[in-house]
């Protein structure tokens, strides 16, 4: 469950959410459309400071990508509490393996420092750079494949030249942080002396073995700010004022990361709010004024506030456009669609209906409401697909060709508006393999070590999908018969299906509502099923 973090307990800890961003980290928000020059982050940097201080954070720090240009905005206007930071692109010269490098206070002279010397080509030389400056950083999702080229080596070879280590990141997926903590707890002096010996090369900073464990929300879209956080505990339980003394601490160890990881949801609703932001800046215009109502209203869930066409100019627009166009003056089903359905969905949802108000949006706006939100799409996206369902029978009954033409259209909307999620679902697993075999060889060389348990094993799950569940036939009954019997030997398999009709009950069988069902001219005891997509491939 996720918390906006003004209330945290009186622990005595002073919390800094250690990684965000704002608009000055403008590189492509998806490689593969970089082509669209489409940045990654529209927020201010004072929106950032605003939410991380509503969100309960003592200290703030902005981190964007490879500048300081957003930092330095609030250092100059006098921001209190406030640090700057900087995510570095570093690279392993040996085969240009990219790592991000979470780097607090550094100065502008630093900044230029970076470039002049040119030491982002160079790990090796950037590290022992940040340890003669004597600069706080941290390692980002150190467990995160950038470029696809990331290995153990590489990672052990980090334990080397870093003193601390991003372990909670909000926007990659919690599932890091165990291997990564465990690898972490595993370096005693003995072992970073191995690690020495095998790689052929001294560590960096003197006490290698105790790492600094940071936390932070890795926020692009004013969503997550102070979700994740670092947390230090002062003097008698007293608040640390100064940033500064702030990360001495930290880079003694002597801190905690906390609140929650990231998720495929999470990340869609990133994606989704820097898209919204860029339709704003660079495609509104040039959209009808129909266009802009209704994108005024479905951008408010972005907390992007676009100026909505007055209801007279739409009335004129739409008495002109029937004019005009006589044969044509029907709108797209899917902008009927969503007249007829958002209302109707949106009530279920109270509080995210209030969050569309702009006076909310400090706070976050509807798409930081990551459980709600998924399950307000998920509803809505059925609503509509069985609406355009009925509405393309209807056309297609009528061989209205421009109709059915129309349909094809909004089906293409409908399914783009998904793909965020779909992105998601499948980059937030992308590491999967790699997490899990790295967990594995590290706990394996631990416990030859005799510094930890057996290596970590995970028994296999299966996922059995299939479209005969709720049919009369001895391959239902196998199917049944199969899950019962793994629900009663504990093991996990779990049966998938989607259909109108009853299946066996059981705890892990798994009946998701068909956005489309209709039994076949003819066939009446076969049922045509269209599964709905994003809530099968989140299970």
């Amino acid at each position: 469950m996720q918390t906006d973090g003004r209330e945290h307990p009186q622990d005595g800890l002073t919390r800094m959410d250690t990684h965000c961003h704002s608009r000055a980290s403008d590189g492509p928000a998806v490689a593969a459309l970089s082509f669209l020059n489409m940045p990654e982050c529209y927020s201010p940097p004072e929106k950032v400071y605003d939410q991380a201080r509503a969100r309960g954070m003592d200290l703030v720090t902005i981190t964007d990508h490879d500048t300081i240009k957003g930092a330095m905005e609030l250092v100059e206007r006098g921001f209190e509490g406030f640090i700057p930071g900087q995510e570095v692109t570093v690279f392993f010269p040996e085969d240009r393996c990219k790592l991000h490098v979470l780097v607090w206070g550094i100065t502008p002279a630093q900044h230029e420092e970076l470039s002049s010397r040119g030491l982002r080509h160079d790990v090796y030389a950037f590290a022992c750079w940040l340890y003669e400056q004597r600069l706080a950083h941290a390692l980002a999702h150190p467990l995160y494949m950038q470029n696809g080229r990331l290995t153990r080596w590489h990672i052990e070879r980090c334990a080397l030249l870093f003193q601390g280590f991003e372990v909670l990141n909000g926007a990659h997926t919690e599932r890091h942080r165990g291997p990564m903590e465990r690898f972490l707890d595993g370096l005693t002096e003995t072992r970073i002396g191995q690690l020495a010996a095998e790689h052929g090369m001294e560590a960096v900073w003197p006490r290698a073995w105790v790492k600094a464990r940071t936390g932070g929300s890795d926020d692009h879209g004013l969503l997550n700010v102070g979700r994740a956080w670092t947390g230090v505990r002062g003097e008698a339980g007293s608040k640390i004022a100064d940033p500064a003394e702030f990360f001495q601490r930290v880079m003694a160890g002597a801190c905690e990361p906390g609140g929650v990881g990231g998720h495929s949801s999470l990340l869609a609703h990133q994606l989704t709010t820097v898209g919204a932001h860029f339709y704003a800046d660079r495609v509104a215009a040039r959209q009808s004024t129909r266009g802009r109502y209704v994108a005024s209203k479905l951008l408010r869930f972005a907390g992007v506030d676009l100026p909505r066409p007055s209801k007279a100019r739409l009335a004129a627009h739409l008495t002109t456009r029937r004019v005009l166009r006589r044969k044509r003056g029907k709108s797209l089903p899917i902008l009927d669609a969503l007249r007829e359905g958002l209302g109707s969905v949106l009530e279920r949802y109270p509080d995210l209906r209030a969050r569309l108000a702009q006076e909310r949006w400090d706070a976050g706006s509807a798409l930081s409401d990551h459980e709600q939100m998924a399950a307000f799409a998920d509803e809505l996206t059925a609503v509509l697909t069985r609406e355009l369902n009925s509405s393309s029978l209807r056309a297609l009954r009528k061989r209205d060709k421009t109709g059915l033409v129309d349909h094809a259209i909004s089906y293409a909307i409908l399914s783009a508006a998904q793909m965020p999620y779909i992105f998601s679902l499948f980059y937030q697993n992308k590491e999967r393999e790699f997490v899990e075999r790295f967990a594995h060889e590290t706990a394996g060389a631990a416990a030859e070590e005799g510094r930890a348990g057996p290596m970590l094993g995970r028994p296999m799950r299966v996922s059995l999908l299939t479209d005969t569940l709720g049919d009369v036939n001895g391959v239902s009954r196998f199917i049944g018969d199969v899950a019962d019997r793994a629900r009663q030997t504990g093991r996990d398999l779990q049966v998938i299906t989607s259909t109108r009709r009853p299946v066996p009950a059981g705890s892990n069988i798994f009946n998701f509502d068909p956005v489309f069902a209709a039994s076949m001219p003819k066939y009446e005891e076969l049922e045509m099923v269209l599964p709905p997509l994003v809530p099968i491939l989140r299970h």
